[in-house]
């Protein structure tokens, strides 16, 4: 089941740099003659107390969410248009259709268009060039 969440969740590291960052501009303030206002003097202390929670693990009131991969730079999951993978197998985009239709060559319809898996037709590629 999934979780509604509102506002932002941050990290442990992004917690502390917040943190640092609020000092830094209080800090400022200060030194040009200005006294920080009620309320960033309020996000300081908040943030002054997650900060103070933070462990070797996500603190009590956060979850432990490990780093996902990126999947736009993934090659693993880039996928190519019909007219890229024809410039790279240098047949013309007729041709990689074709091959798409008859199962040569892997793809996949994504709102009426064809697409290629990058890494597979960069392979036929090469093997077809013999390298």
């Amino acid at each position: 089941m999934s979780e509604r969440v509102s506002g932002v969740l941050l990290d442990d590291s992004d917690v502390r740099t917040t943190h640092q960052a609020l000092q830094v501009f209080s800090t400022l303030l200060e030194q040009n003659g200005q006294r920080p206002t009620a309320r960033l003097t309020a996000l300081i202390a908040k943030y002054g107390a997650y900060a103070s929670q933070i462990g070797p693990n996500a603190s009590r009131n956060a979850r432990n969410v490990a780093q996902q991969p990126d999947s736009v730079n993934s090659e693993a999951y880039a996928v190519i248009d019909t007219a890229e993978a024809a410039r790279i197998l240098g047949i013309s985009p007729n041709g990689v259709r074709d091959r798409a239709r008859r199962g040569s060559i892997p793809a996949r319809r994504a709102g009426g268009r064809w697409i290629y898996p990058a890494a597979t037709i960069i392979d036929l590629a090469e093997r077809r060039n013999g390298r």
